[in-house]
């Protein structure tokens, strides 16, 4: 693989798996998404890692997100759309951020 990306992974250690379904089983079900998303290269890390992944090299780049992951002061963290900033303040602000949950997504 030229430009492999993670398609999908599981930790034998932790119950969780990304990406998450009412009634999959853990133990599989990370390999079937993986594979049924365009995984072509199982890789698994000693005991308790294994990851599905795929060449993108034939993808369009995404370019600089205008997401970013912030926190406040009191630890609380928020996804911003960074457009909607004052680009010299790392301070979440209402118009253009929103808490993270568990319905919103980390974009790191």
């Amino acid at each position: 693989m030229q430009d492999p990306t993670i398609v999908s992974w599981h930790q034998n250690s932790r119950p969780e798996m990304p990406p998450v379904y009412d009634g999959a089983d853990p133990d599989t079900w990370w390999a079937k998404y993986g594979a049924g998303n365009g995984g072509r290269l199982e890789v698994c890390l000693g005991d308790d890692f294994q990851f599905v992944m795929m060449d993108a090299r034939g993808f369009e780049k995404l370019g600089e997100m205008p997401l970013r992951n912030l926190s406040d002061e009191q630890g609380n963290h928020y996804l911003c759309y960074i457009p909607m900033m004052n680009r010299s303040s790392d301070k979440p602000t209402p118009d253009a951020c929103t808490h993270l949950d568990g319905w919103a997504a980390d974009q790191f």
